[in-house]
């Protein structure tokens, strides 16, 4: 069975300019009916709230992956890399 599902983009305030030339770039500048983006536009209420709501949460090792662990999410997806 098919399930739609609405994908999120959230990131800080000094991530919006970088998230809108990605959308320019792949999207031609329009995000697909499904896709919203909210960067810069949380707090970490808003985020608790997202995640609490959200079945899969796919990020950089951050703080909002660990705050997605925190609440509970079965279903992240860690992309992580070399680190010191």
């Amino acid at each position: 069975q098919l399930r739609l599902h609405t994908v999120v983009l959230i990131g800080s305030p000094s991530e919006q300019e970088k998230v809108s030339a990605w959308i320019k770039q792949v999207f031609n500048g329009v995000l697909p009916p499904s896709w919203q983006n909210w960067t810069g536009q949380t707090a970490w209420p808003d985020l608790q709230a997202l995640f609490e709501r959200s079945t899969v949460l796919i990020g950089p090792d951050s703080a909002p992956l660990h705050l997605a662990n925190a609440v509970g999410k079965p279903r992240l997806i860690g992309l992580l890399g070399p680190t010191a």
